[in-house]
């Protein structure tokens, strides 16, 4: 692995939204081409079948990790890999592999802060091909060449080339791409437990393959609980704040970061 491994900058957000949301989003194989569409995917092109097969079952300290496997390659993508790691209590990798050995890694670690609310730390690590050819993107079947254009762009500005103030810059088009989504579906699901007395398995319906490790993170979670915070810290309703607060970067991570705060 000596000199096809490379790694890039570590960023860190506060996120509107829990660690257990946070996680089951990043380990939902088909939310990018919906979420992050004209990001790193195209939701009208992109979405296609997937065949997912289990590397590790879920147990309580081991989390798990699955394979994922498009039914509708992209040309040239065939036998492109990728592969969903948890591991408790807020570990996720998600890594695409090629042929030839080369890879691209998202690396997330999630920490719960507060009720409704956790702090994300990200990077990326890639790894060239045994033959030193370029790593694979992190999603390999985006069949839209604006898309591609952008992912790999994207991926540059993430290297060490770029000032890190300006790195953390670019990194909220990423992130707010999913932030209203999650920030509501959590408020939404407390509210209807709240009024029904029901749980997640009656509130969504999860009949697709795609839907293995959201449905896995959430028996892991039954299973082995959750979070058990102080009384002083317990939310009954979590608040559904306005779009001022949740894209608010400054407070989420400006006023904690040393280089952003350099470079005001």
């Amino acid at each position: 692995m000596e000199g096809r491994a490379a790694d890039f900058i570590w960023q860190h957000r506060d996120l509107p939204y829990g660690w257990e949301a946070a996680i089951e989003n990043v380990v939902d194989a088909s939310h990018v081409a919906v979420t992050h569409h004209n990001m790193i995917s195209n939701r009208y092109t992109d979405p296609a079948p997937m065949e997912i097969s289990w590397v590790r079952r879920p147990t309580q300290m081991g989390g798990f990790k699955f394979r994922m496997r498009h039914l509708r390659p992209k040309k040239g993508m065939e036998n492109h890999i990728s592969t969903t790691d948890f591991r408790p209590p807020g570990m996720v990798h998600n890594r695409a592999t090629a042929p030839n050995g080369g890879s691209t890694t998202l690396l997330l670690y999630f920490a719960p802060t507060k009720p409704g609310w956790c702090r994300l730390l990200v990077s990326f690590m890639v790894v060239k091909g045994e033959k030193g050819e370029d790593a694979p993107s992190a999603m390999p079947n985006a069949s839209s060449a604006g898309v591609e254009l952008r992912q790999a762009a994207f991926a540059l500005l993430q290297s060490p080339l770029f000032p890190r103030w300006f790195v953390h810059v670019i990194a909220p088009l990423f992130l707010h791409q999913d932030l209203v989504f999650l920030h509501r579906q959590q408020a939404i699901l407390q509210r209807w437990q709240r009024k029904t007395g029901g749980t997640w398995r009656q509130a969504f319906w999860t009949p697709a393959q795609t839907d293995t490790g959201s449905v896995a993170l959430r028996r892991w979670l039954d299973q082995n609980g959750g979070i058990e915070w102080s009384p002083g810290a317990a939310a009954d309703v979590l608040p559904v704040l306005s779009k001022e607060l949740l894209f608010d970067t400054y407070h989420g991570h400006t006023e904690h970061c040393v280089h952003c705060q350099q470079a005001l």
